[in-house]
């Protein structure tokens, strides 16, 4: 995982690689999206419910999930449903298997691994088992959630997440939680994506999952989008490979580069692959941005900064990357959009590398 620079200032000249978002303070807990599996860290995310860990157990305890009007036995038949979906999608990862992969994987997901691969420079789907790791099993992890929305679903684990299939599990690994997502095509369910939820910076939370006290889970932290995302369409590769840095310390940040929108960035440091990279000649950027609420702890407005970069990766071995976009308001006084046009081409590209 690319870890972001420290600070604003501090910016190196990287090779593009997968999201490596990191939380000021992490007011929540940390969150490491996989997609299937690409690395990211954000703000957590989903209610709760209660403990169970054979297949097809129900949670127990606390705000019931709700099923829309399942039965028992139906909820039961759902649930075994989409942990044989989650155990054939893990073999597959195992064994390598890109067509068990993709007969598992969402179409949302596929495209989104397929755009990320192809910006990166890399082939699909020779290259898809270099950005993929084994995902935990779920034999050890108590189900301790089960959201349900339209064509969508979410389970929510806790336990201690062992993604190593050969060696044992240590038994200081501290528990977290892991959400894991399915939607619901023509030919079933499939995994939409796993997020790994660290608790590292909320043991009250931790302490309480051990003990069977899962009300965390009602914060709006862990908040479900029941909708379906929109799926992206398939990228060509890129003229040129690119990645986009974000650096919002007390902001919410959204990018837009040639029509294609990230997710949000709040109140952390992240790094984006550019997707279908940036065009030879005029790329378009919106950037739209946000202080953090009222009740963030940053002691003036002069405490927040930002800062946007965009990096061209360098065509031979041995040069250097090339910044051709650098956005830094003053400290507390961005606005709440910018747009830019910015230029790829022979003299960018040099004086980018200066």
């Amino acid at each position: 995982m690319v870890q972001p620079p420290a600070s604003p200032n501090d910016s190196p000249r990287p090779a593009p690689a997968r999201s490596a978002p990191s939380s000021r303070g992490a007011p929540a807990a940390a969150v490491i999206i996989l997609l299937a599996s690409l690395a990211m860290i954000a703000p957590a995310p989903g209610p709760m419910a209660g403990p169970g860990n054979a297949r097809g157990q129900q949670p127990a305890t606390g705000a019931a999930p709700s099923y829309g009007g399942m039965t028992d036995a139906e909820r039961g038949q759902l649930l075994g449903e989409l942990r044989d979906v989650y155990s054939a999608w893990r073999s597959a990862i195992l064994r390598r298997h890109a067509g068990q992969w993709q007969a598992t994987t969402s179409e949302h997901r596929r495209h989104q691994v397929h755009n990320e691969i192809v910006s990166n420079g890399g082939a699909y789907p020779d290259a898809l088992f270099q950005v993929i790791q084994a995902p935990p099993q779920l034999g050890p992890l108590r189900i301790v959630d089960v959201r349900l929305g339209t064509g969508t679903a979410r389970l929510t684990f806790f336990g201690q997440l062992h993604y190593d299939p050969v060696s044992a599990p240590d038994p200081a690994t501290p528990q977290d939680l892991m959400h894991v997502v399915f939607h619901q095509g023509p030919d079933g369910w499939a995994i939409d994506g796993i997020a790994h939820v660290s608790l590292e910076n909320r043991p009250d939370w931790r302490r309480q999952f051990m003990n069977l006290d899962y009300s965390a889970l009602a914060e709006p932290a862990f908040r479900f989008d029941k909708a379906k995302p929109e799926t992206p369409p398939l990228c060509d590769p890129p003229e040129n490979v690119a990645m986009l840095q974000v650096f919002a310390h007390g902001y919410r940040v959204t990018a837009e580069i040639n029509g294609y929108r990230y997710p949000e960035v709040n109140d952390g440091s992240v790094h984006f692959i550019v997707i279908g990279g940036l065009n030879n000649g005029p790329n378009r950027v919106e950037l739209e941005m946000q202080p953090v609420g009222d009740d963030d702890p940053l002691p003036s407005p002069d405490g927040r900064h930002l800062a946007v970069n965009l990096w061209v990766r360098a065509g031979q071995p041995g040069e250097d990357s090339s910044r051709v976009f650098h956005y830094m308001p003053r400290p507390g006084q961005a606005p709440p959009r910018h747009t830019a046009n910015v230029e790829v081409n022979p003299r960018t590209l040099a004086e980018g590398r200066r």
